[in-house]
């Protein structure tokens, strides 16, 4: 497999001599580190300068920064990149360009009378981000940000990723986002899936060929609650139920290709939550009343939250009761 390299931003004073000390230090160290790196005049965009400067600083592994000369952009900087907990090499020519805010922090003084300056600054930098990566320590630079932080991480956990607020905005992040030919398990709850069988038969037989399985659980065709669902949407007489026994003809055919690949299993009750899940990609949505499905708000959900387990769950749940 490709190493993947790590990203290094740099946050220093433009203009010589520090130009020169980005070519010809830290660029070296990168390339030694097999880091990518970057500097804020590098960055071309037609976005704002600050938008990129913090998405680069928000995407990188290890930020070096030289706050000589008190520079206002640098320590405007480094405090986004504190407050973003990430990790920072500090370095300056002269403690006393440190402001008291983060001089407790390590920083690496360099001076460029010594002799061999520059060979020591590399080593400097050089084992500082070596032990960085060695230590691996997530906790934040700032400890009353911890809280912070955690708060943060206790509403993921409540699991909803993403918000769609029609199941076509769904349809269209999927067949944009999360192509089939990645996936080996499909797992659907839903009634007769006409858009996705009109836009992905070809697809899907050619997948069943290379392995994908597909579980479907639908409503029973026959049932009186389709008929309901039909008045619930003011949709036209056995227009579900024609959708539910395509559905049924279209997985026979499907599984003619390869059997046991797709397997569809009917229940007989009200109209349960939609469900879709690609291996670790879940979404979950009701059906409403008055409204129609493709019209239904929608969520992604982390599979692994407590709501995420408790629907894979269900599912599995109900694929074997029925």
């Amino acid at each position: 497999m490709k190493n993947i390299k790590k990203e290094c931003f740099v946050i220093m004073p433009f203009g010589e001599p520090f130009d020169e000390y980005y070519n010809e230090i830290f660029k070296p160290i990168a390339k030694k580190l097999n880091f990518n790196i970057v500097r804020a005049d590098e960055i071309y965009g037609n976005k704002s300068i600050i938008e990129d400067i913090v998405k680069h600083i928000i995407k990188a592994d290890i930020i070096i920064a030289d706050v000589s000369l008190k520079n206002p952009n640098v320590n405007y900087e480094l405090g986004l990149a504190h407050a973003l907990n990430k990790e920072v090499v500090i370095i300056s020519m002269d403690l006393k360009d440190v402001p008291f805010d983060y001089r407790h922090r390590r920083t690496i003084i360099y001076s460029t009378v010594k002799t061999k300056w520059s060979e020591k600054l590399e080593n400097d930098i050089e084992k500082t981000i070596k032990n960085i990566l060695h230590t691996n320590n997530n906790e934040p630079v700032i400890s009353v940000l911890k809280e912070f932080y955690e708060d943060i991480s206790n509403k993921k956990k409540q699991g909803i990723k993403k918000v769609f607020y029609t199941r076509q905005d769904m349809n269209y992040y999927i067949n944009n986002n999360l192509q089939l030919n990645q996936y080996k398990q499909l797992d659907i709850i839903a009634f007769g899936l006409k858009s996705f069988r009109d836009a992905k038969t070809i697809e899907i037989e050619n997948l069943v060929k290379q392995g994908l399985k597909i579980r479907i659980l639908s409503i029973e065709p026959h049932s009186l609650f389709v008929s309901q669902k039909e008045k619930d949407e003011n949709l036209v007489p056995n227009s579900i139920k024609k959708t539910i026994l395509d559905l049924e003809e279209w997985c026979k055919k499907s599984n003619s290709i390869c059997k046991g690949s797709v397997e569809l299993k009917f229940y007989n009750s009200l109209p349960l939550d939609f469900f879709w899940r690609q291996d670790d990609n879940l979404f979950i949505g009701p059906y409403i009343y008055g409204i129609g499905s493709q019209q239904s708000i929608t969520y992604e959900l982390d599979i692994n939250s407590k709501i995420g387990i408790f629907y894979t769950k269900y599912f599995e749940n109900l694929w074997y009761k029925n």
